[in-house]
């Protein structure tokens, strides 16, 4: 990531290996993260709503291979017509099928037991009867109730009603009518009077939308006419007996679509025969009477055959007539535009013109479709009903063309068959009055009687097929639940737990990397600043600062060794070495570095002076036991003449001091007189090592004063302590060659291990300082 200092962007590196060793560190945090989201997870899991699969599947079945004996009833045009396997998912899913098994199943109402954490739906538990009637005139209505059994009756309360009602009493709800009948055997009663209860009345249309939405309907595998259906729900009994319900309704469906053709069929055939009828009775009539008055009763064998030519165009002429008649029929039927799918096929009644039958096929299949894509009556506003109505229309105009075109054939047919008529009666004229007489009432008779049983062949044909007819829908596997739970997802939710678990220290301890603006590692360091390293101290925990004197042979009292053995490639010859120590900030080390620094330098037998150039706060007197009413301030002010007056022995060989003196009013401005820099000049001849300890480079100005007159420059790095942009500010100063010759000790080490690089854990010492940035440095 970046961040905008100071004018500057800078980008702040994550040390991911720092990250590892936290949770390495701590990982009783991440144990703890973790138990702690398992049981959030098994608690879930326990009161969580499981939610199960429902399945069943459904054979749609052929009628083919019956055989020739059935060949009326299977084979017959009202039956067997073109069934698309494709709309039966479709039709399975319609709101009207889904609808009725709803209504069925009064599933408009549901009753919930009341837990104390998890409450649960009942269905069909109470040892009686339930009776609930929706009023159609109010389908919207819903509402809940709290529901209490008790022995004589029930109690129902919501926010607006407390009601008590007797069993087998009915009480309205806002249009709906509720009522519940105890069992003579109440059984589990008791238990069930100790609950309490909620109960919920549904709107009808929302619960059939829930459950179109969520009703499964797929095939088997391709190019089979098995159907799988399936259902998701928390209630496995209330949902396998949908689905049960919705098989029963669909079969009916199948038998009431199957046995409209021939229920229509018949009605029409017997309102024909009705009229038939009684022109056959008045025929008859006439004959008899014709019989009783003439001695001629018998036809002659001229006339008989010309009677037989007569009657065998008069019943092409009936066929006519029917076909007539029933165009008509369907001509009105075309114009009325509230008909749906109540139609007589032309091949019910002898009329087999093939393009004809095929497009009232299709429009009695596009009629079934319309009426099952929108079941609410709003087909205008649905757009796939919008298309079907339409594709209505141009079949009708279609089917009206048709008409024309075949009433055209028709008509060429009839005046053909008057033409052979006319011809015939002409050789009849010829008979006697009396025989032609006989045989104008005979050809009438024959005409009714042929089309009397034509009609009721038809009919007896249709009657037949009616009584037949059985659904083509098979059950192949009931209803029932398949397998546990689909929700929750036990396993998943355990996984994610522990992910989370996992997650949430290690993004704790990311953002606590990501927040930390301080030195922890060399190894930030060396993503910061390419300024040289001089070596590492471990944190002193003895309390004392003198560590190389108090304790020389502890691994802090090495480390300042290895610092001084460092040194030797910084500064080089025979000369006298001036080193200035400073830090950025107060608090990071200065000091103490200087005077344990300055201490194995004073054990290698060679002389070394500590000045005490911080007199805005003097402080390196005290650790070892000597005061500060001379100093730096004082020969710089002039109230020391000669130097030797302000340099002080300690209890170490070699070693000596010059404090900082009493504080100045204007420490700066004394360290820029040329005083200062003569005083280096003559300890230079009486010093081999000269370690001033300086005011903090980021807080004070005073040590860019003091850098001119020293060889190298080492800067303290307090671990988890100095700023990381301290040292920023300290690499630009390196890079702008303000400071040429420079060295960083990364001090107070605590933490090693991974992204803390190499240190000395478990060293150390106290500074003591215990001053915010900047403390003692300015004047209030």
């Amino acid at each position: 990531m970046t961040d905008f200092v100071n004018g500057s962007i800078r980008t702040s590196h994550i040390n991911y290996n720092r990250i590892l060793f936290r949770l390495y560190e701590r990982w009783y945090v991440v144990l703890l993260a973790i138990l702690s989201a398992v049981s959030i997870a098994f608690l879930l899991n326990r009161y969580a709503t499981r939610v199960y699969t429902m399945r069943a599947s459904i054979l749609i079945k052929q009628s083919e291979e019956i055989g020739e004996k059935a060949e009326l009833l299977y084979n017959n045009p009202l039956v067997n017509q073109f069934r698309n396997f494709f709309n039966e998912r479709y039709i399975l899913k319609s709101y009207p099928l889904v609808s009725r098994a709803v209504k069925d199943l009064d599933l408009t109402y549901s009753i919930i037991r009341v837990g104390d954490i998890k409450s649960t739906e009942l269905f069909h538990f109470f040892p009686g009867e339930i009776v609930h009637f929706g009023d159609a005139s109010n389908p919207s209505f819903k509402g809940e109730f709290d529901l209490k059994f008790e022995e004589n009756g029930f109690a129902l309360t919501n926010a607006a009603k407390n009601l008590e009602v007797a069993y087998g009493d009915t009480i309205n709800l806002g249009g709906s009518n509720l009522a519940f009948h105890l069992s003579d055997t109440v059984g589990n009663a008791n238990e069930i009077f100790r609950y309490n209860y909620r109960i919920r009345l549904h709107e009808p249309a929302l619960v059939t939308s829930q459950y179109v939405n969520k009703l499964g309907i797929e095939w088997a595998e391709e190019g089979s006419a098995v159907i799988i259906i399936s259902v998701n729900g928390t209630t496995p009994t209330k949902e396998i007996a949908f689905i049960e319900s919705l098989i029963e309704n669909y079969k009916d469906y199948d038998l009431e679509n199957k046995n409209r053709a021939a229920d229509q069929s018949i009605t029409f055939i017997q309102e024909q025969l009705a009229n038939i009828s009684d022109s056959l009775g008045l025929i008859e009539s006439q004959l008899e009477l014709f019989k009783d008055e003439n001695l001629v009763t018998e036809i002659g064998p001229e006339a008989t055959r010309i009677i037989g030519k007569i009657d065998e165009i008069e019943k092409h002429k009936t066929q006519i007539l029917v076909a007539r008649e029933y165009y008509d029929y369907l001509l009105n039927y075309l114009s009325d535009e509230e008909s749906a799918n109540q139609i007589v096929l032309p091949t019910s009644v002898g009329v087999s013109d093939p393009l004809l039958n095929t497009l009232l096929d299709q429009l009695v299949k596009l009629q079934l479709q319309v009426k099952l894509v929108d079941g609410r009556g709003t087909k205008a506003e649905n757009p796939v009903a919008g298309i079907q109505l339409r594709q209505i229309n141009d079949i009708k105009k279609n089917i009206t063309e048709s008409i024309a075109n075949v009433r055209q054939t028709d008509d060429l047919r009839a005046n053909n068959l008057e033409v052979e008529l006319r011809d015939l009666e002409r050789q009849l004229r010829q008979l006697p009055s009396i025989e032609r007489k006989l045989i104008t009432i005979q050809r009438k008779y024959n005409l009714s009687e042929s089309l009397y049983l034509f009609l009721s062949q038809k009919k007896a044909e249709a009657e037949i097929t009616r009584a037949s007819t059985t659904s083509d829908i098979q059950l192949i596997d009931p209803p029932m639940r398949i397998g546990g739970p689909i929700q929750p997802n036990t396993q998943l939710t355990y996984l994610i737990a522990l992910s989370i678990g996992v997650l949430i220290p290690v993004v704790a301890f990311y953002i606590m990397e990501l927040l930390n603006f301080r030195i922890q590692s060399k190894h930030d360091l060396d993503i910061i600043t390419k300024i040289p390293f001089l070596g590492f101290v471990g944190n002193n925990s003895t309390g004392s600062n003198l560590i190389v004197d108090a304790r020389p042979k502890s691994s802090v009292a090495e480390s300042f060794r290895s610092l001084r053995a460092n040194l030797n490639y910084f500064i080089k010859g025979e000369e006298s070495r001036v080193l200035l120590i400073t830090s950025s900030i107060a608090g990071e080390g200065k000091t103490f570095t200087s005077i344990n620094l300055g201490n194995v330098m004073a054990l290698t037998g060679k002389k070394c002076l500590i000045i005490g150039a911080d007199m805005r706060k003097p402080k390196i007197f005290d650790d070892f036991g000597l005061d500060n009413t001379s100093g730096l301030s004082t020969y710089l002010s002039g109230g020391e003449k000669d130097f030797s007056n302000i340099v002080k022995d300690t209890q170490v060989e070699n070693l000596h001091i010059i404090s900082g003196g009493p504080v100045p009013p204007n420490p700066y401005e004394l360290l820029m007189k040329p005083e200062f820099g003569e005083l280096i000049t003559a300890l230079r001849k009486e010093y081999y090592y000269i370690l001033i300890d300086s005011p903090p480079l980021g807080i004070v100005a005073d040590g860019f004063e003091l850098i001119k007159y020293v060889d190298h420059v080492i800067h303290i790095v307090r671990q988890n302590y100095t700023p990381k942009e301290a040292i920023h500010i300290l690499d630009n100063y390196y890079e702008d060659g303000k400071i040429a010759s420079l060295s960083i000790v990364f001090n107070d080490v605590r933490k090693t291990g991974l992204g803390y690089g190499m240190g000395y854990g478990g060293y150390g010492y106290g500074y003591g300082y215990g001053y915010g940035y900047g403390y003692g440095y300015y004047e209030d």
